[in-house]
């Protein structure tokens, strides 16, 4: 345990002790712009109406074994990936990035067990043309449950 994790009589441990474990490094797959459409969104018009998402997403594993059996069944698919990242996107409504974010995350997790952490990231093109930006959005970082 860090020592500022640990908690005195007089303060509590730190928070970010408190924060769920994550490393960003070591061995990942990456996907970047990933495009699909979906319904999401807490406004009525973004109920109703189909938007555009960009979604990219990083995700750490040991390549180690595939890097030199040179085996596709030893490491994730990108395919496999995509597949399971569109399900969702591309799937029920969401009111919050958060929520669709999170629900990206822990697809992964229950399909892909190979993977320890994972970073999505989500922006609304189409919500961020009003706002003289390329995207709104929002970046999650999770760890697989222990």
């Amino acid at each position: 345990m860090l020592p500022a994790c640990a908690a005195t009589s007089s303060s509590p441990p730190s928070l970010l002790c408190k924060l769920p474990r994550f490393k960003p490094f070591g061995d990942r797959i990456v996907l970047r712009g990933l495009r699909f459409l979906g319904v999401h969104g807490v406004n009525d018009d973004e109920k109703k109406a189909v938007q555009p998402f960009i979604v990219d997403v990083d995700a750490w594993l040991n390549t180690e074994k595939a890097g030199e059996t040179d085996n596709l069944n030893d490491t994730v698919s990108y395919t496999d990936l995509h597949r399971a990242i569109k399900v969702v996107v591309e799937g029920p409504h969401f009111d919050l990035l958060e929520a669709l974010a999170n629900s990206i995350a822990t697809t992964i997790f229950q399909r892909f067990r190979t993977i320890t952490d994972v970073r999505v990231r989500i922006g609304k093109p189409k919500v961020a043309a009003k706002k003289d930006a390329d995207y709104v959005g929002l970046e999650i970082f999770r760890s697989a449950p222990s």
